[in-house]
């Protein structure tokens, strides 16, 4: 399944992958399962899961569960390559008690099971800084700035 946004990444639909799709933007309209917004024009796929045993709960469900997965994968994977070497602070948290520190080690360990069983991938919507051309990763952004540009 994908995640799709709109240009300002604040309305997503949810559109489940089939052989043979077009990608003419009139028919991919037709293949959005939910969306946010029903008026709003999606324009790119932002992230695609394998992970489909959420739709028994329903596919306003699923797409709520996968922005929220990938809003959490987006804060543990930075998109430009400065922001991973300025990693934010976390400060570090003192419970007034051990039940409190249990509850809150149970509740970071479901968060990682959750991780390991929802697998998310993130896809990138990179644009050159001069020509708005799309890319895939930051590498392939900066050699054809470099080349093209400078």
């Amino acid at each position: 399944m994908q995640l799709w946004s709109n240009v300002y990444e604040n309305e997503y639909a949810l559109r489940l992958t089939m052989a043979n799709a077009d990608d003419d933007y009139d028919k991919l309209e037709d293949t959005f399962v939910t969306r946010t917004d029903p008026n709003a024009r999606y324009t790119h796929i932002v992230a695609e899961s394998d992970y489909l045993e959420d739709f028994k709960d329903g596919s306003e469900y699923t797409l709520r569960h996968l922005i929220e997965r990938y809003k959490e994968a987006l804060q543990q994977q930075p998109k430009e390559e400065y922001l991973k070497k300025n990693k934010p602070l976390t400060s570090p948290s003192y419970p007034s008690s051990s039940n409190e520190k249990i509850a809150q080690e149970k509740e970071e360990a479901k968060i990682i099971q959750r991780r390991r069983d929802y697998p998310i991938k993130i896809i990138s919507y990179l644009k050159c800084h001069y020509c708005n051309l799309d890319f895939h990763n930051v590498k392939e952004r900066k050699e054809h700035e470099l080349e093209w540009h400078i």
